[in-house]
């Protein structure tokens, strides 16, 4: 369901990339809360996306999931969980 909302909302040649990633991302929430909802627990889902430009990169993440960057074949994550242990 978040695939298919990212999908649907993303634009390319976009003039905010990151704008549209964060709404892409709160639409899904609210579309895995409204389709899942029972009023037991709170669902949701992790989600890591990246738009890819020739000379920019825009990531956005929500949750566990983690982005790295792989670079002269070093590995450093770039993201920090959203969780309260993290907190």
């Amino acid at each position: 369901l978040a695939i298919d909302i990212l999908l649907e909302t993303l634009r390319p040649g976009g003039s905010d990339p990151l704008a549209q990633l964060q709404s892409a991302i709160q639409r899904a929430d609210i579309a895995i809360r409204n389709a899942l909802c029972t009023g037991q627990g709170r669902p949701g889902t992790t989600v890591v996306a990246a738009w890819i430009r020739p000379d920019q990169t825009f990531v956005a993440w929500v949750g566990d999931s983690r982005v790295y960057l792989l670079r002269d074949g070093t590995i450093a994550s770039r993201t920090r969980d959203h969780k309260l242990v993290e907190e």
